[in-house]
């Protein structure tokens, strides 16, 4: 689980997610909230209404995943064994390679139906800023960086690719 310095959890968060984690699930999602200066939610992830167990070809055939790292906590031994790094030539949407490559190398998927995690917004923060030339090359990054993840681990990803395409070109047109 990744937590960003100014953002703060629920204080049942971790108790709910080691739970379901102790039920041999590799990679859990929740959902996330928005919260501005004034401590006003401005913003809530989507969420099923209710929580449930997926594999992960069903998973990338729904629209479930959002690219924000902070909504999933993900095995470590799933991390350490398949040496699971945030690529390091990406500024912007590093988060979606990583996020990615963890999922393909998990087997059991959680959706938890829950907003957990509180994301402090800021103006001018580099999620928060409009798009540009660069963005869109860090999204061709990603593209490139789970191409090459997926030659080197002998990965299937055909739904995934298709995924990543689907989502590069809806936030660029």
């Amino acid at each position: 689980m990744f937590v960003d310095s100014d953002d703060w959890i629920e204080d049942y968060t971790l108790e709910h997610i080691i739970k379901e984690a102790n039920n041999n699930i590799d990679f859990i999602q929740f959902g996330f909230k928005q919260i501005n200066e004034n401590h006003e939610i401005i913003m809530k992830s989507n969420l099923p209404l209710e929580s449930f167990k997926i594999d992960k070809t069903t998973y990338f055939s729904k629209t479930l995943f959002h690219s924000a790292i902070c909504g999933y906590l993900i095995k470590t031994n799933i991390i350490r064994q398949n040496d699971l790094r945030f690529p390091e030539n990406i500024k912007y949407a590093e988060d979606q390679a990583f996020i990615f490559k963890a999922l393909m190398c998990c087997h059991n998927i959680y959706i938890l139906n829950e907003h957990l995690y509180n994301y402090r917004y800021r103006k001018g923060s580099a999620i928060n800023s409009s798009l540009t030339f660069s963005k869109a090359e860090d999204h061709l990054k990603v593209i490139e960086n789970l191409s090459e993840f997926t030659q080197n681990n002998d990965s299937e990803l055909s739904i995934l690719h298709k995924f990543v395409f689907k989502n590069f070109i809806l936030n660029y047109i």
